[in-house]
């Protein structure tokens, strides 16, 4: 169990790592886009870019408060179990 643990770890960073990549590549091209003056297109691909990036840390701030409040009423019903830990 450990081991897979650790290997999901290491995935999840892989994701990150290829994530923050394309992220980059993508906000430099816009940013490229715009200064060849291709404007319209470099504007909509930066805005695109940026506005997943903050759909997804927002997610993901939701999502990682759930697990925290889910994680908080386990161990108060697991306290109310074992009440000499």
């Amino acid at each position: 169990m450990k081991a897979e643990r650790l290997t999901l770890t290491s995935n999840e960073r892989r994701g990150q790592l290829f994530a923050f990549i394309i992220a980059v590549i993508g906000l430099l091209g816009g940013l490229y886009l715009i200064a060849t003056g291709k404007d319209r297109q470099g504007i909509y691909l930066f805005i695109t870019i940026f506005a997943s990036l903050v759909t997804v840390f927002i997610f993901g701030k939701i999502k990682q408060g759930r697990d925290l409040a889910r994680k908080r009423v386990e161990m108060k019903q697991f306290l109310k179990r074992n009440p000499d830990q």
